[in-house]
Parts: structure tokens; sequence; C-alpha cells
């Protein structure tokens, strides 16, 4: 054990080495180092204030030196043979006459993820962006990390992460949150997410009884000026876990599929000027109906003449039947693509009177007409159970009576939308969300941990609304705003703190009320396209 020790402190030994060792003799594992290998670094220097102007007082020439903070980064590179490139940053700090200091950080230069962070936001926001567009992180260090061996293997999926739950992206991701959960009702849907802590592998205790976890998607109605794509990670799809993603609110209109908790949460009574209503998706009973043609269809003669056919029809051939059925929601759908959209000066008042009159004219009666032939359908192919409710009935085809028994379960709400044009009839925006994210579980080789999954819902969250608004590049967006939330914050964390920060070094953490100080209201995404389209 001397022996040990005193190769430990740099010394010769002086005692023979043991024989056998037992495990108290064994040096202690150091655990993670810190890298100390020199790395060739490019230097980015500020160069006076650039006609700064002080958010305070409004002056522009009042600004005296203090120091400079240094920093190290890695940042994307210029150069697309070596894409990443490390920094060492030299920014100076002035203070204005009034008091408010401010750290001059030149155009586009690098800008850490958190204070002691070696990521700069830009990397994190790109690296964040390509998993949204179904790249998992394992394979982005494949190919950013080549020539920057001290990377750790985590450190870019980590940085990501913060971004989204500490960084700049954070209140962002509240404030779109806060804005549809003010919203009248939105259109939803969910699907599976492989999560650790549901097969009790975390490092926490689980949360949910549920085995499998899930995303919901929820999107704004088509005639609200702010349009929101929030994703959310639910615990399971009990009513109660889909209600506390929807902000526990009271939404009066909602657009959903067939599965029982969302009409669960519908089902409270409205009020006289604002009643409740719940439009269950005609594309998903459609998949249905259109499931029965095809298998009755392959049961037809295909050389029946005009007469078989009229006579079958007449005896409520169920394939002839289904058919019309089919035929009828197609032209519904073609009707709520291609004539409803918003025309050039109109606005959105004029636009729902326009829906509610062509849908009174053209799919109440279509509607009507299908009601007749399901329940003509449901005499031969359901049967009323004592809830109330429909069932399929037995010795009878099992695919004609999943349509006939889904339709009479859900009949008042595959209505909804012929008395509110607020509504659409189906939910091909939600599901169009979640298939982005689909994209990514299906290329990505592990399952996400919960907190993992909350900050990828959140980067979601971000490129989906930017894209719902008009913003045509949203990498941009996010780096724009990144910015301005970060020279906002360190700013006012100096000005804050005043003489008990040493001007020459990096700030530790971040003032709580500096972070709360910060609006963002000019950069939500269709204030943003305002604002743009002036420039």
């Amino acid at each position: 054990m001397q022996a040990c020790n005193d190769i430990a402190a740099g010394c010769k030994a002086t005692a023979p080495l043991k024989t056998a060792l037992s495990r108290n003799d064994l040096p202690q594992r150091l655990g993670r180092q810190t890298v100390k290998a020199k790395l060739d670094a490019a230097i980015v220097c500020s160069i006076g204030t650039d006609g700064f102007t002080c958010p305070n007082c409004g002056k522009s020439d009042s600004w005296r030196h203090l120091g400079t903070q240094k920093n190290f980064l890695r940042a994307l590179n210029e150069s697309s043979a070596e894409l990443l490139r490390n920094l060492n940053t030299n920014y100076d700090l002035y203070v204005c006459e009034c008091g408010q200091r401010h750290l001059h950080m030149p155009h586009n230069a690098p800008i850490p993820v958190t204070p002691q962070a070696s990521i700069s936001q830009d990397l994190a926001i790109e690296v964040g962006v390509a998993m949204t567009r179904g790249i998992p992180v394992n394979r982005l260090e494949t190919v950013l990390c080549v020539g920057n061996e001290q990377i750790g293997s985590d450190t870019l999926g980590r940085n990501a992460h913060r971004m989204v739950q500490q960084g700049a992206l954070a209140p962002m991701v509240a404030k779109l949150q806060e804005t549809l959960h003010g919203q009248i009702g939105g259109i939803v849907d969910e699907t599976p997410l492989d999560i650790l802590q549901h097969e009790g592998k975390s490092r926490k205790a689980v949360e949910s009884k549920s085995k499998q976890g899930y995303v919901m998607v929820q999107n704004s109605l088509p005639h609200e000026e702010q349009q929101v794509a929030l994703y959310r990670r639910l615990d399971g799809r009990s009513s109660e876990a889909i209600a506390e993603a929807m902000g526990n609110g009271d939404p009066t209109l909602l657009v959903s599929d067939g599965y029982q908790p969302y009409k669960t949460i519908m089902s409270k009574e409205g009020t006289s000027d604002k009643p409740r209503r719940h439009q269950v998706c005609l594309i998903h009973w459609r998949r249905l109906v259109l499931t029965a043609i095809r298998e009755l269809g392959q049961l037809q003669t295909t050389s029946e003449s005009p007469q078989a056919i009229a006579a079958k029809i007449r005896a409520h051939d169920p394939f002839r039947l289904l058919s019309a059925v089919g035929a009828a929601l197609s032209s519904i759908y073609c009707e709520e693509t291609n004539e409803y959209k918003r025309r050039e000066n109109e606005s959105v008042e004029q636009q729902l009177e326009r829906i509610h009159a062509g849908r009174q004219a053209s799919a109440r009666p279509l509607m009507d007409a299908i009601d007749k032939i399901m329940q003509r359908l449901g005499k031969e192919y359901a049967e009323e159970t004592t809830a109330g409710k429909y069932k399929a009935a037995p010795g009878k085809n099992a695919t004609i009576s999943d349509a006939v028994v889904y339709y009479l379960n859900s009949q008042n709400e595959l209505r909804a939308f012929l008395d509110d044009p607020r509504l659409v009839p189906e939910t091909n925006r939600s599901e169009r969300a979640v298939r982005t994210l689909t994209v990514l579980r299906a290329a990505s080789g592990f399952k996400q941990s919960p907190e993992f999954a909350d900050s990828m819902c959140g980067r979601f969250t971000l490129i989906e609304t930017a894209k719902a608004n008009g913003i045509d590049n949203p990498v941009l967006w996010l780096k724009q705003y990144s910015r301005a939330w970060a020279q906002h914050v360190i700013d006012e964390t100096h000005t804050r703190l005043g003489d008990h920060l040493n001007p020459d070094r990096k700030l530790l953490q971040y003032d709580p009320d500096a972070l709360a100080s910060f609006d963002v209201t000019p950069w939500l995404p269709w204030n943003y396209v305002k604002r743009i389209k002036k420039e």
C-alpha cells in the first residue's frame, strides 16, 4: 500500500510491491476528468459599442469600458470540410452613465447555451432542428464531431435539451402553451412514444402505472389568428392525463378521433351563449368504411348487369350502401379542402359565414343521407347495450359492424361541424403534426427519458408553430430570438448585480429577475412575421 501511495505522489517506490492486492489496495477511480488537450481555437473579439443604444436612457455615446470577459465555445464552422470550430471569445463590458451595463458581442458572434456551457446557442438550435427532421442526435454526433474528439458523447444532446429547458427557448415554449390554452378549443391527436420511465428504467420513481408513453399534439382551430401546434408528453391516455396536457381547461370546441376520454372531457354542459361542441373526425370513420368496401368488393362479381346492381341497392346491399357513404364523405372532404380557404381581403367573420352557408347547402343533405343508410345497416349489423351504446351484432361481418358501430356511437359528434363553422370535420392538422414525430421515432435506435421527451416536445412545438404562422426559415427566427434573449438577460444580470461582479469574469449564472424581465411578445411567430413583412 505504501508503494501505491509513493507512486501516486510521484516518488520512487521504496517498499516492494505486493504479490496480491486486495480491493482496498487498488487506487481510487478518478472519475470524469477535464480534457487538458491544447485546442487550436480562433479568437473573436468585440470592437467598441458599435452604436449600441442604451435600453434604459436611449443614449449611445455614454459608454465606459469596464473589462473583457473570456469564454471558450464550440460553434458551427463556415467550412463544410470541418463542421465545428473552436473559439476563444473576448467580449468587452461597458457601463452607461445611467448605470446600465452592456456586454458587447459582435453581430453573429456565438453565445453559450447557459453561462458555463461550451456549446453555442446556434449549434444547439441546429442540432435540435435536425432532430425534428428525423435525424437522431447520435447520428449527428458522428458527422459533427469529426476532428473534435474532445466533445463528449452526450454533449450535443444535453445542450439541445438545456436550450429548451433552461435556455432561451424555455420562455417561448411557455408563452406558446399559454396562448393555445387561452383559445376556445383545438384539434388533438396522440401517438405512442417509448419512454424509459414507463418501463421502470429511470433514476426517478415511476410516476404513472401506464406501460406506454404518448405524445399529444394540439393545434389551434383554423379561424384563430394565432396558430399554435403544441406537443405534450402524456403519461397515459386517460381522460385525466389528456385534460392535464390540455391545460386542465374547459374547451368549448374540440376536434378529435372517437376515443372515449375525449367524449368524457367534452360531456359537460355548455352555456347558452357558449355551447360545447365536440367533432369526431370523419376521416377516422371513413377509414373503417373503406376497409369494409374493399373487403366486400372482393366478393362482388365484375360482370354484374345494371339491373342486378339496381336490385342490390333496392335490397339494401351493404357494398352499394357503403360505397354511397364513401362517395358522400369524399365530396364533403373535397369541398372542405378546396372551397373554404380564406380569400383575399376576407375577414374571419366573412369566411365563417360563407363556410356555414356552404355546409348547409351541401354537407348537411349528404350527412342526412349518410345517417339514413347507417341507421338501416344498424338494424342488421349492430345491437344496443343496456348502457345505451352499440356493439357488433353476433354472427355478422366484422368490418361492416365496425363501421356501423363507430357511427352509431358517435352520431352526434360526427355532425357537430354542421352547426359551428369554427369546427373542421377532421383532425388532419394534428395528424400531419404527429407524422413529423413518427419519423424521428422510427429513425431513433433508443428510447427517451421523460425529461428529454419534454424538451423534444418543446422543439417540435417551436418548429411546427413557426411553419403554421408562415415563417419560411424557423432556424433563423430561433437564432435571432435567442440572441436577443441572451443579450437582454446578460446585460440585465450585470446591471442588477453591478459592482458585485468582476467585469473580467464571465457570468456563472443568470439573475432570476433578469430572466423574468425579458418580453417574448415581439418575438412570437405571428408578431415576428408581421415585423419581417414591414421590413
